[in-house]
């Protein structure tokens, strides 16, 4: 069976897109959160945009393919049908650039490294 080709990412991506959907939800809804916690809209306005902000940079320069370096996360979001990426990267067992798969070795080797 092959393995996911950021296998050792998942939880950096399901967490960070999770993080990231919320983040959104507070840019794009101060109003109703602010209410709901008692601050100002605009003081959750901008800590939802700048969670998103640097957690889009995270994970823009933490998915990168192993063997050329290309930035998956990008990639994904520019290529997979919309709406899909998520389920693209979690699901992709080859680099769409120069087709490095992920092995058990490769896996065990970034394991020790984190």
């Amino acid at each position: 069976m092959e393995k996911p080709l950021l296998l050792v990412h998942r939880r950096k991506l399901i967490v960070g897109s999770t993080v990231l959907a919320v983040s959104a939800l507070l840019a794009l809804f101060p109003d109703t959160v602010s209410r709901l916690i008692g601050m100002s809209s605009w003081s959750v306005e901008l800590v939802g945009v700048i969670i998103f902000v640097v957690l889009l940079y995270w994970l823009a320069h933490g998915l990168k393919c192993p063997g050329c370096g290309v930035n998956l996360f990008w990639y994904g979001l520019g290529h997979a049908k919309s709406g899909n990426w998520l389920d693209w990267l979690l699901k992709q067992s080859a680099c769409p650039k120069c087709g490095y798969r992920a092995t058990d070795e490769s896996v065990r080797h970034v394991d020790q490294r984190t």
